[in-house]
């Protein structure tokens, strides 16, 4: 093997390198990203809930809202089902159905009910 083929392939591993390396940063970036755009968005609906609910709950003398971690729970696995590709309306609705039902285990445990079995 002479030089010029060496340092051919040389760079074609480096570049096949830092491509790889390149792709997973931008990739996990993203998914942060992501993320972080979805608790901040989570977050602000919530606010904006309990303080309406706290108004009514004012008006009516009662009323009580659910933790921020089940509002988060519930979506976070709504955003992961969405983003999910290639599912049927009647997997889409089998798996909304899945959530709700935890949903609402996770607010009576919340809340101090007992869970459901």
């Amino acid at each position: 093997m002479d030089a010029a083929t060496a340092a051919l392939i040389g760079a074609a591993i480096g570049f096949l390198g830092n491509a790889l390396v390149t792709w997973i940063t931008k990739h996990f970036d993203e998914r942060k990203a992501r993320r972080e755009l979805m608790l901040k968005t989570a977050w602000d609906y919530y606010s904006s809930r309990l303080e309406l609910t706290k108004e009514v709950a004012k008006e009516r003398g009662r009323g009580n809202f659910p933790p921020f971690s089940t509002f988060l729970f519930h979506t976070i696995r709504t955003v992961d089902l969405v983003l999910r590709e290639n599912l049927s309306n009647q997997q889409i609705a089998k798996e909304m159905r899945k959530i709700e039902e935890l949903n609402k285990e996770l607010i009576k445990v919340a809340m101090g009910e007992p869970a459901s079995n």
